[in-house]
């Protein structure tokens, strides 16, 4: 027939009871299946949420690639565009100045 504890003995921390209504004895600490089971349940909690973030993480990585490319894209063709304009600009400037320009003379001998 099991005992019961007495109110003393249950306030106590189970590593310093000595009653022997307890199965474990004072040094044993096993776990209950309930304590394994949640354990168990919060390791594959914790691995879900890290494997969420790992998702997440990769899919910023590749989204902010993604607008880098799309700026560095951008940023290429508007320097071509200006380079372009400059390029023709200067020229047709100097195509128009140049007949215009009054070159020194040499000077005449008499």
């Amino acid at each position: 027939m099991a005992q019961l504890c007495s109110a003393a003995e249950l306030d106590h921390p189970r590593r310093w009871c000595h009653s022997p209504c307890h199965n474990s004895g004072p040094r044993n600490y096993s776990q209950s299946p309930t304590l394994e089971a949640a354990a168990e349940a919060a390791l594959v909690a914790v691995f879900a949420v890290l494997r969420a973030l790992v998702a997440v993480a990769f899919t910023l990585r590749s989204a902010l690639s993604a607008v880098l490319r799309a700026v560095v894209r951008v940023a290429l063709a508007l320097l071509t565009v200006v380079l372009a304009w400059a390029t023709r600009s200067s020229e047709a400037f100097w195509l128009r100045i140049r007949p215009t320009i009054s070159w020194p003379r040499a000077a005449r001998s008499s």
